[in-house]
């Protein structure tokens, strides 16, 4: 599911990843009454190395099959899209 170039752009502020550096899951703490709908992860060469629907507003994302390394996690909520940097060790 591609995102439009004229997506509603989400306050990152409202988005916490963590543990960052992660080693097998990143939690994601939302502090909105948005839910999150869509994942996709990408790599530093702009690449979408994972991408998933989020059922039931799913707070986990299982990232141990990624090689270590710097990503950018996109997340589609209900009030637009926003980004946040992650380390996979």
């Amino acid at each position: 599911m591609p995102f439009s170039t004229n997506e509603n752009i989400f306050k990152a502020n409202k988005i916490k990843l963590f543990p960052n550096p992660a080693n097998d899951y990143v939690n994601i703490e939302l502090f909105s009454k948005a839910n999150i709908s869509f994942i996709e992860i990408i790599n530093l060469q702009g690449r979408i190395v994972k991408s998933q629907r989020v059922a039931n507003n799913q707070n986990t994302v299982d990232v141990r099959d990624l090689s270590k390394g710097v990503y950018l996690i996109r997340m589609q909520t209900g009030e637009g899209v926003v980004m946040k940097k992650f380390i996979k060790q």
